[in-house]
This record gives structure tokens, sequence and C-alpha cells, in this order.
């Protein structure tokens, strides 16, 4: 996936995330509260084994009584809306399908579908181990 890049070339901007990797993070996003009151030390429970879960487990997982609501509610974002919402906070978004995206970032099973940031989007392309640190916790 081809993304736009600012104008002025400077890192990615917030179509450098594809429809289905913004509908993913929404979701994330809305499940937040959820995921925090089941997550717990059990196998099955853990955090980084529930974000490997394709939605609609997920979902059923953290939520099932409200599932329904929350998977026709994310079927209806459209990738207009979620961009608008990403330019319109100021922010950039680059998924795991567009070439910027950090190829050290794809190797887990529970890695993220996408990176969103505030400001101006960044060189993701020149992200590597000389030049990074790893922030714990960050989920």
């Amino acid at each position: 996936m081809k993304g736009r890049r600012k104008a002025d070339g400077v890192g990615v901007d917030s179509r450098a995330a594809c429809a289905e990797c913004l509908r993913r993070s929404w979701l994330i996003a809305r499940l937040g509260a959820w995921i925090q009151t089941v997550v717990d030390d059990r196998t099955g429970k853990r955090t980084p084994e529930l974000l490997r879960l394709d939605t609609e487990n997920l979902v059923e997982a953290v939520a099932a009584k409200r599932a329904d609501e929350i998977l026709a509610w994310n079927d209806s974002l459209t990738e207009g809306e979620m961009v608008a919402s990403i330019e319109n906070a100021g922010c950039w978004a680059c998924c795991r399908h567009h070439e910027s995206f950090p190829a050290g970032l794809t190797d887990g099973a529970d890695s993220p579908v996408a990176l969103i940031g505030r400001g101006d989007g960044v060189r993701l392309d020149e992200i590597d181990l000389e030049n990074s640190v790893t922030v714990v916790g960050a989920r």
C-alpha cells in the first residue's frame, strides 16, 4: 500500500493507513475499558493473547453482551470518517501495509496494525535499531 506523503516530504500523513487497519484501531480504542477489566495473568486472558484474536472473537471475548452492537458500529465506520478524525486531531497514521511501517513491528502475532501519532508525520522508514528505543507498556 502506498500512502500519500506530506507535500513537504516529511513523514507519513493520515492516509498512510488502510481502512481495515484504521477500523481495527478504532475497535481497540472502543474496547479499551472492556479489555482492561478482563485481562489478567491467566492463559488466554493476557493482553497480547486478546489482541491476537480476530475482530469477532475479540469482541466476543471482552464484550459479549454488546458484541452485535459493537461489530455493527465498527463495520459502519468509513475510511473518510476515520481519516477526517485523524486529520482533525492533528495526527498521522501508518499501517502495517504501508511501505514506511517499521519492519521490526511486524514480527509478533500481537503487533500493532497501525501507528497513530500526533503532530507532523515522522519518517518511519528511517527508524532502525541504531536510532530507536523500546517503550515498554505502550499498548
